[in-house]
């Protein structure tokens, strides 16, 4: 069953739809990077936009001694009993105390890789990709009358099921193609990832907020592996919709309104602190646009239980609830009596 699903999938003008989408994603990605290390440009008020003619690596050990300085900085900064900007000082402090090289190092394939790996482009294109294929594999059926053959055959079972494994693969299968895509332009560019034990520090630009003293490959797995999770809760969610819908527009609509729930759910002022913090940061709107900036850093704790849980492991926590219930929900609801609407 999951093999037939497969082969009508690649028919589909929604796949054809999406590989247009994902080739013209890795089109422009080819052409985005960050500022590299390396690399240093300004503004001046009377000559304008001046791009510094240094040599190279000059230009990345300054950078990195001021990394150095905004960190010891912290480090040395009164805290005058705040918790927050304690936490942050005890991390640029384990920072200093672990670093493993005092100058600069060649990082310039993980700044642009982990740059290209986890952006709003990327973010976008998966949302469209997903909305389009998974919120119409059951709406196809009923519109192409194809649902109440399925429904009457003593397959029915394996064939909702097959829906809902694909509907999981979707978003693996895409986004590794362009990780691995995005891997070999970059290595092509910038060559062999070398260095990836270093400090992940040194490919991020807002050091301060970054929690912990992550390497650069766990750095870079981990908003990888969180980023297929987000991906993978909108896939389960939008297979839910397409079950309990009977077209593709109410399909692709209840999923969109799920997907700025969070977003409205920040401006209800009277709800409980502890969900308002959550929702504050991790609604999808934020988390598409704002990535990397929300789950590699510190965003401070909510009080549970007497206990400090950090807020981005409690947005971590929303997305694998969100993920387990709406497979669960999609399971749930193909075995169901509303299935046979």
């Amino acid at each position: 069953m999951i093999s037939w699903e497969i082969k009508k999938l690649i028919k589909s003008k929604g796949m054809i739809i999406s590989l247009v989408i994902l080739t013209f994603t890795l089109l422009i990605m080819s052409f985005i990077k960050p500022t590299l290390e390396i690399e240093n440009s300004y503004i001046d008020e009377q000559k304008g936009y001046i791009q510094d003619n240094k040599d190279k690596l000059e230009i990345a050990n300054e950078k990195f001694d001021i990394k150095l300085s905004v960190l010891e900085d912290m480090v040395n900064q009164k805290n005058d009993g705040d918790e927050f900007s304690k936490t942050l000082t005890s991390i640029a402090k384990e920072k200093i105390d672990n670093l493993k090289s005092s100058k600069y190092e060649d990082i310039g394939f993980w700044q642009v890789f982990s740059y290209r790996a986890t952006n709003p482009l990327i973010n976008i294109a998966m949302l469209v990709i997903i909305m389009i294929i998974i919120s119409n594999l059951y709406t196809d059926e009923i519109i192409s009358s194809v649902k109440d053959i399925i429904l009457s055959s003593k397959q029915k079972k394996k064939a909702l099921n097959a829906k809902i494994i694909v509907s999981f693969l979707i978003p693996i299968v895409i986004y590794s193609i362009y990780l691995s895509v995005a891997f070999i332009i970059t290595y092509i560019e910038y060559g062999s990832p070398i260095n990836g034990n270093l400090e992940a520090f040194r490919i991020v630009d807002n050091i301060a907020m970054l929690n912990g003293n992550p390497t650069i490959n766990q750095y870079v797995l981990t908003n990888i592996i969180i980023a297929l999770l987000m991906f993978e809760g909108w896939a389960m969610v939008s297979m839910f919709c397409s079950f309990i819908s009977t077209s593709s527009i109410s399909s692709i609509s209840v999923f969109g309104l799920f997907i700025v729930l969070g977003k409205v759910i920040t401006t209800i002022k009277f709800m409980p602190s502890i969900i308002l913090s959550v929702f504050l940061y991790g609604n999808y709107y934020d988390l598409i646009f704002s990535f990397k900036n929300i789950i590699a850093s510190y965003m401070g704790e909510v009080s549970i239980l007497g206990h400090g849980v950090s807020i981005v492991n409690l947005i971590i926590i929303v997305l694998i609830v969100i993920f387990i219930v709406s497979t669960t929900l999609c399971f749930g609801i193909s075995r169901t009596k509303y299935i046979n609407r």
